[in-house]
Formats: structure tokens, sequence, C-alpha cells
């Protein structure tokens, strides 16, 4: 009796680690989470000025920064090969102000979303414009944007990340820069 608990044990094991070099044979690839979600620091605020050479604060006519970005995602990967997307439902959230020199109790502000390749770089952008309207006397909203959906590659089980940042010209992005040398940003 004893023979044969042996040799099933034997067997067990035997089989144990049959499945464990199987397992390193035949790769599976998790399906990621949502994708990594990134504000870009320098353009995650923006400030409008009135047209003009003026820029001190009298001549502000809006001011915005993105507080949050909220996802839902939806993962569509082979799990044998890592391959397929991430179906990402966005929602950016945004802290808007009015300026002084708003008189039209209005503002256009764009901001875009951006995918990353393997090296970091953006190569795939879309702009989503916001009309923005202050009811009443208000001079501040946060704002929820509309839901957006933007579908992830995922290669080998890495998903690409994805980059958030207002829209600036290049005078915009060194008024950012500027106030974040001087510590006001």
């Amino acid at each position: 009796m004893s023979t044969r608990r042996t040799n099933l044990r034997n067997f067990s094991v035997s089989l144990l680690g049959l499945v464990a070099v199987g397992c390193s044979l035949f790769q599976e690839y998790a399906p990621p989470p949502c994708p990594e979600i990134n504000l870009l620091g320098d353009a995650s605020a923006i400030t409008q000025f009135k047209k003009g050479p003026g820029r001190d604060p009298i001549d502000v006519f809006a001011t915005a920064r993105i507080k949050d970005v909220l996802a839902v995602c939806d993962v569509d990967v082979d799990e044998s090969v890592g391959n397929g997307f991430i179906s990402v439902k966005m929602n950016v959230i945004m802290d808007i102000q009015r300026g002084p020199a708003n008189k039209i109790n209005r503002t256009l502000l764009k901001y875009f979303i951006g995918l990353t390749d393997q090296s970091g770089k953006i190569f795939k952008k879309k702009i989503f414009p916001v009309d923005v309207t202050f009811p009443g006397y208000r001079t501040r909203i946060n704002l929820e944007d509309d839901p957006i959906n933007i579908l992830v590659p995922v290669v080998n089980g890495d998903a690409q990340k994805v980059f958030v940042g207002f829209q600036l010209s290049e005078k915009q992005l060194d008024y950012n820069r500027k106030l974040k040398a001087e510590g006001r940003f």
C-alpha cells in the first residue's frame, strides 16, 4: 500500500514539474489594466490674455487647469500573444476662471489626448475644443467634458501611455515655464 502512495506522490511531483515547464514554454500575457494616463506638466494649465501686448493680471482673459482625468477601460487582448486594444472612456475635468479682460463671459479652450510609442514620443494626437460659457456673474466653473473614447494599442502585453494637456501656443508654453521657474505654477 505504501508503494502505491509513493508512486502516486512521485507521479504528482512529476506532473507538477511538467506543468511548470509547460507554463514557461507557453507564456501568457496578462492583459494590462487601464493604460497609464499622464497629465503633461507644462500643458496642464493655460492662461489666455486679451489681444495686445499687455501681460498684467488685468489683461487675463481666462485661465484653466486640468484637475483630473477619469477613465473606464475595456480590455480586448489576445492573452497568448499579448496584442490587442484597450478601449478607454475618458472624462477630462477642468477648473476654469474668467479673467478681468473677459467681457463676453465665454472662452474657447482646446486640449489634446496623445498616445506615445515605445520610445515615449507622441505618435498620435487629437485635439478637442471646449466652448465654455460663464453663466450669470460666475467667474469660475468646474467642468467635466463629454466622454471621449479612444483605442490604445497593446503590443506584447504593454499598452502605450496616454498624455493629456492643453493645446498651447509657444507664448503660452513659455508663460507656463516662466511661472514654473518662479514657483507660481
